[in-house]
């Protein structure tokens, strides 16, 4: 028996959110996982990254060309392993805040199109994979510190950390000073911090920039066809270091 599907029941045991989505809309939206890491099948009439329900999960080609939108090749190649996005729309749309560009868009249907669809399917995956990490790896395998774990590496201020360190940052498509003041300030705090343990000596702890960690991470996750084995490295590229340090 293969130790994925070992694994499996206890990971969603420590896990605080599963994979099985109540409501329709959302069994749409992230497929379910199976016990191996990717999923059974895409959703019914679907292919992968170019099915059902795709339209909330990338920006649209005229609004893309309204926005000016291009994909950072510096950060594929430098921060997500070179992976190789077969929609690049999906990525664009992980990487634009709402408020980016307002002007163009004051007029469209689709004026505060955003990350956020691909912000809760990043979450969900995430989960999953540092869920099965900290329980294959934790030297103590007690619930209590196994989930104390997880919950330090997937809180609001380590994400938001982890984004800053692999220069998410410097991508995201924002352009309001309202916005930006505070990333550029919250970036520059964590010049000096090295772990998640240093962090608490940050003079700025939280920023929304955790938020594209999780849409980023989504990105990748409906761009692969749902396949969780395919995000599970280049996520632990960017946490393994600072989550081994707690296990």
């Amino acid at each position: 028996m293969a130790p994925a599907r070992i694994l499996l029941p206890v990971v969603l045991f420590i896990s605080s959110c599963g994979f099985a989505v109540g409501q329709q809309g959302q069994r749409n939206a992230a497929a379910p996982f199976s016990v191996g890491g990717t999923i059974n099948s895409a959703p019914q009439g679907s292919s992968g990254a170019g099915g059902l329900g795709l339209e909330h999960f990338q920006v649209a080609s005229d609004l893309k060309q309204a926005l000016s939108l291009r994909v950072p090749q510096d950060f594929l190649r430098d921060h997500l392993g070179d992976y190789h996005f077969k929609n690049p729309n999906i990525l664009l749309k992980a990487l634009l805040h709402p408020t980016y560009k307002t002007r163009d868009r004051k007029d469209r249907k689709d004026r505060h199109d955003s990350f956020e669809p691909l912000d809760y399917v990043g979450s969900f995956v995430m989960d999953y994979i540092v869920s099965r990490y900290v329980l294959m790896h934790a030297r103590n395998k007690s619930q209590h510190h196994m989930a104390e774990v997880k919950a330090s590496v997937l809180r609001q201020d380590s994400l938001a950390y982890f984004a800053v360190k692999n220069n998410f940052h410097k991508f995201v498509f924002v352009d309001r000073p309202v916005e930006k003041a505070p990333l550029r300030e919250f970036a520059d705090g964590l010049r000096n911090v090295q772990t998640l343990g240093e962090l608490r000596f940050a003079k700025k702890k939280r920023s929304f920039v955790y938020k594209f960690f999780k849409s980023v991470i989504g990105a990748i996750y409906v761009d692969s066809d749902y396949n969780a084995d395919t995000v599970e490295p280049i996520l632990l590229k960017m946490i393994k270091r600072d989550l081994d340090l707690i296990l």
